[in-house]
């Protein structure tokens, strides 16, 4: 339904913008998509490109572990806060047209790894988040 249809004009939006720049740049689309990794919204980012877009936790996620060993920590997960048991957030990236992204020593984006931030207890209070989700972060590294 509407997430396809977004994710179809997200594309089309993307590939205009790859279309019409003039270096050989990357792409990277980070967002709450609100969507599983098998849902037809998020399958039909990963396969419009021609050398396809990474998920980069597929590439490179760390699990940070659980809170003692709670079931609410699952690799990934950034919804709901309070027990995070679905992936809904992403960071794609596309490294650039020809395929490479620094870690052949050519100049690049390189991606070092990509994790949920989740904060436990202090002091037995709850932490307080702006958002319903976990945040999904990314470290990389500009080679030059």
């Amino acid at each position: 339904g509407e997430q396809y249809q977004q994710s179809l004009e997200l594309v089309s939006f993307l590939q205009s913008l790859e279309e019409t720049a003039a270096s050989t740049e990357g792409i990277m689309l980070c967002g709450d998509f609100n969507s599983l990794s098998l849902f037809r919204s998020v399958q039909t980012i990963q396969s419009s490109f021609e050398g396809g877009i990474v998920d980069t936790w597929c590439e490179k996620g760390i699990d940070m572990g659980g809170k003692n060993g709670s079931i609410c920590r699952v690799k990934g997960c950034t919804f709901p806060v309070s027990c995070p048991l679905m992936r809904l957030d992403y960071i794609f990236w596309r490294k650039n047209k020809n395929g490479r992204d620094g870690d052949d020593g050519e100049d690049g984006l390189v991606l070092k790894c990509v994790f949920v931030l989740a904060g436990g207890e202090e002091k037995g209070e709850q932490l307080k988040y702006a958002s319903d989700h976990l945040p999904l972060c990314a470290i990389f590294t500009i080679m030059s």
